[in-house]
This record gives structure tokens, sequence and C-alpha cells, in this order.
């Protein structure tokens, strides 16, 4: 069955576009931040994960992960096609530290839905 890598909604076989995010389905879904966490055996029961950041690119992508990791705050990056001309790079972190990356992000002059 395809899905919407946005929404994640599961659609009948034969659909091709998902009409409310208007984008190409996929076959499979990527891992969601709750099962990218318990591939990297993070514990979330205090601390889910969040959506930081969609960057643009991947090089804002990796600027963005750098200044976190100076920061020494972790983070969990998923990318997926998402049917646009670009592919679609979220960045999560844990909500004890959104405070904290959310200031790191300020002072890359980015905002958080991407420059």
């Amino acid at each position: 069955m395809p899905f919407c890598p946005e929404c994640r909604y599961e659609y009948v076989e034969g659909t091709t576009e998902c009409p409310d995010c208007n984008v190409q389905l996929i076959d499979k879904l990527p891992p969601s931040p709750e099962e990218l966490a318990h591939e990297h055996n993070m514990h979330l029961d205090n601390s889910p994960l969040v959506l930081l950041v969609r960057p643009n690119d991947n090089q804002q992508a990796f600027m963005i992960n750098d200044a976190l990791a100076v920061s020494k705050i972790q983070t969990w990056s998923h990318s997926s096609p998402s049917g646009k001309s670009r592919v679609d790079n979220s960045i999560y972190v844990l909500e004890d530290h959104l405070e904290d990356a959310r200031k790191v992000l300020a002072s890359l002059n980015l905002s958080e839905r991407g420059a």
C-alpha cells in the first residue's frame, strides 16, 4: 500500500499522490521519530523527540547539525523523498533540549521552518 511521506496516511493501491499534501506517495514509510529513537536505544518516556527544523537543503542540514553538536545537543535527522524538487530533511531533538536548540538556530539566523 502507498503512503504519504508528509502526513503518513495510507492509501489504496493505485493512488499516486496525496490530495492533502500534494506530494507523490511512497511504497514504504520512513521510520517515525519514535522508531528512530528506538533504533538508537534511546528511552523517550520522559523526553520525546520533537521536530526542530526542516532545512531547505542538505548543506543547511549539515550546518545546523554541526552547530547543535558543538552545543552538545544530540540530533536525529530524517530524510525522505518529498515528491517535490528537494528532499525533505527533518531534524529532531529531545523535547528537554528544544529551547537550547532553538537558541542555536536563532544564532544561525534560521527559522524553525528552514531559511
